[in-house]
């Protein structure tokens, strides 16, 4: 992948993206059968769009609840 990479014009292969995530291959063809991250298919290949998946990873993040303090309310 070129150093700055454009993540609107990026695709990236399944394994790029296990890669890229640090999970399995296995993992990401549930989340695709499960239709809870952004695909195309090309052909009979499962290709990702970078800013795609970088705008899937945003939604599904959660930010800590600055009101609790060590698993206590602050």
């Amino acid at each position: 992948m070129p150093p700055n990479p454009d993540p609107e014009h990026t695709w990236l292969a399944l394994t790029e993206l296990a890669e890229l995530l640090h999970i399995t291959e296995r993992h990401i063809r549930r989340l695709v059968a499960e239709n809870r991250i952004p695909y195309t298919k090309v052909g009979d290949r499962l290709r990702f769009n970078l800013a795609r998946v970088e705008g899937w990873l945003d939604q599904t993040s959660h930010e800590p609840d600055q009101r609790m303090w060590r698993g206590r309310p602050a």
